[in-house]
């Protein structure tokens, strides 16, 4: 299956928690599109704040997706107001606080 593309690899499932991380954060981001380049150079400085573990991209109303950690609300504060309103051609930001993962799977029924 690797060999056709099907398993594209192998990775280890990270307690967040169990390393101090204990807020996470869904930002859901509007980009100010009026910009040529917005998309690319929002994207570049997100990839460069250490605490978004995720980017996801979007057609729609949201444009893009963060996942942050952070150590506690505290450590949040500064990452959110030094670190991602400091990213580029921000239009619009709405911050979800992740409460419990209900299901985390990555199987499908094939």
């Amino acid at each position: 299956m690797q060999a056709v593309g099907v398993i594209e690899g192998q990775e280890a499932v990270i307690n967040w928690a169990a390393l101090g991380y204990a807020v996470e954060v869904s930002l859901r981001i509007t980009l100010d599109k009026t910009q040529a380049r917005a998309f690319d150079e929002f994207t570049a400085a997100a990839r460069e704040v250490a605490e978004v573990i995720e980017i996801q991209t979007f057609l729609g109303r949201v444009d893009v997706r963060l996942s942050v950690l952070a150590r506690d609300m505290a450590h949040y504060q500064v990452v959110y107001r030094d670190r991602i309103l400091t990213l580029p051609h921000i239009a619009d930001i709405e911050a979800l606080m992740h409460i419990a993962r209900l299901k985390r799977d990555e199987v499908l029924p094939v």
